[in-house]
């Protein structure tokens, strides 16, 4: 039983921990990121507000943000377009 409970353990680490880091160190240097693109004009940091991990998802999920999948698409496009 204790072999099961530290494997659940083990497992539950290894699946969310580095998304946490990431959310957590990572914030000040996208903020970061942006304070010194802020003043370029060939490039753009969009942040889509409240989206979940993704975004993208068929209609049907709640996740789901046509808008902002939308959007995103149409900027990947036109960065493909002009790349």
């Amino acid at each position: 039983m204790a072999a099961g409970i530290a494997g659940s353990v083990l497992t539950t680490w290894v699946a969310f921990a580095p998304c946490f880091l990431w959310i957590f160190l990572g914030a000040p240097y996208i903020e970061a990121l942006r304070g010194t693109w802020a003043d370029r004009d060939d490039c753009e940091i969009v942040v889509y507000a409240s989206a979940e991990h993704g975004f993208v998802h068929d209609p049907e999920r709640p996740a789901h943000r046509a808008d902002d999948a939308a959007d995103a698409w149409s900027r990947v496009l036109a960065f493909l377009e002009v790349a």
